[in-house]
């Protein structure tokens, strides 16, 4: 249902878990390969992904389906793919933080959807209230907020090659580790560019 609400920060009171889609395998290549936010399909155009990503072609397309099957907006969305796969770099992904805060650039919209996979390690989910009605995103960082008050006994670990669909609504962290090669997928379906 809030799938269809305006973007609002009411809405963390309220804890949801993702959804899991069931297990996936797919299989990485040697090479690394790092991408943030790639657009691969506009509003009305097919999607076009580059050959050199055809081994998450399957991970895509279930994906999309699910997406069209319960959105009916999905011909008028924005998609953008995100991998990482190779040794750990980031130092901010094992922070707790959404994807797809809506702050004061553009009016807030409906909600995106993102999927996510990850081979090994799996991403850690918070299901707990968050207070943060009187937070505002042009003076405070929202990111440091939920790393700050996620507690420990709220959180649960997806599992190796698991799907998961969420929203921005949903804090999640990857788990604190370095050094290990791990590959993450992530799909997003925005309603804006």
């Amino acid at each position: 249902q809030r799938a269809q609400l305006i973007f609002d920060q009411r809405l963390f009171f309220y804890p949801a878990p993702p959804i899991f889609l069931g297990k996936m395998e797919i299989k990485p290549p040697a090479d690394d390969c790092f991408i943030l936010r790639m657009p691969i399909k506009t509003p009305y155009a097919p999607f076009a992904v580059p050959k050199e990503l055809e081994w998450v072609g399957g991970f895509i397309h279930a994906c999309a389906s699910y997406q069209q099957s319960h959105f009916p907006d999905f011909d008028e969305r924005f998609i953008y793919l995100t991998v990482r796969s190779g040794p750990i770099y980031s130092v901010n992904d094992d922070r707790f933080h959404i994807d797809g805060f809506q702050g004061v650039l553009v009016p807030r919209h409906i909600p995106e959807q993102s999927f996510i996979w990850a081979n090994r390690e799996p991403t850690i989910f918070s299901i707990q209230p968050y207070f943060v009605e009187d937070l505002d995103p042009s003076k405070h960082n929202i990111h440091n907020f939920f790393n700050k008050h996620t507690r420990q006994d709220g959180l649960f670990s997806g599992v190796d090659r698991g799907v998961y669909l969420f929203d921005p609504y949903i804090v999640h962290a990857r788990p604190k580790i370095s050094g290990q090669r791990r590959t993450m997928v992530r799909l997003s379906c925005l309603p804006v560019e």
